[in-house]
């Protein structure tokens, strides 16, 4: 049952090779390295760092309504809640490196540790409190609610009396 494969459809074929060999050589020669779309590239290997398991737990942790974001989170807290849910378990390092990444991927998250709240000079640093005679490591996710809230309070002028 051998079937011919059509005169028009090798015509097609044909004419589709030669106006792919046309547009390679009508590039100029350093620009003939023709580039995928990266930004879904990077997002993919965003996700596959951040880790299917990880991404589960954070965003039912971090959820719009789940009362975790705009406010300190203690680091040894947090980090026993992934520990105590999932079937493996991650050190501190690991898991601020993967809490970064999600909060970079994720769309209702500006940014983790922002200036704004820790003082450091910019955002993502480690936010470190001094209570009592230790230092204690917090974490502070800022939603993108949270960031224009904080945006228009500091623009917002003080009712009252003035100073003069």
């Amino acid at each position: 049952m051998g079937m011919e494969y059509p005169e028009a459809d090798w015509q097609a074929d044909i004419a589709f090779l030669l106006q792919c060999l046309q547009f390679y050589l009508s590039l100029p020669v350093g620009e003939r390295r023709i580039m995928p779309p990266m930004q879904r590239i990077e997002r993919r290997e965003q996700l596959a760092d951040i880790g299917k398991d990880f991404r589960q737990w954070a965003d039912e942790y971090f959820a719009e309504d789940g009362g975790n974001l705009d406010r300190e989170l203690r680091q040894d807290e947090v980090l026993n809640s992934f520990n105590g849910e999932a079937t493996y378990k991650l050190a501190k390092r690991k898991f601020t490196m993967k809490l970064k990444e999600y909060c970079s991927f994720a769309a209702h998250i500006q940014c983790l540790n922002p200036a704004s709240v820790t003082g450091c000079d910019k955002d993502g640093e480690r936010y470190r409190k001094h209570v009592g005679d230790n230092d204690v490591l917090y974490y502070y996710v800022q939603s993108v609610k949270g960031a224009a809230q904080a945006d228009t309070e500091l623009r917002t002028p003080v009712q009252g009396k003035l100073p003069f």
